[in-house]
């Protein structure tokens, strides 16, 4: 019984630990550095947006917004 639940563990881990480091790329850290930010298409869930126009227009929309000026 242990060595069926560490089969199942082992097969379900390198998915669980692939959508934290894709979580990581959307980061504020990561997505407002104009180095380091990945291009729209590799972004996490993508896949999964209703509009993807517009959501991309947004996204290359982001480094020009003066966040000082949004905070609340």
């Amino acid at each position: 019984m242990l060595e069926e639940a560490h089969s199942q563990v082992t097969c379900r881990l390198p998915l669980v630990r692939d959508t934290f480091e894709s979580l990581s790329k959307l980061s504020p850290v990561i997505i407002l550095n104009q180095i380091s930010r990945p291009v729209f298409s590799k972004l996490p869930f993508i896949h999964h947006a209703g509009n993807i126009i517009k959501i991309e227009e947004q996204y290359r929309q982001i480094p020009f917004v003066n966040w000082k000026e949004e905070a609340p």
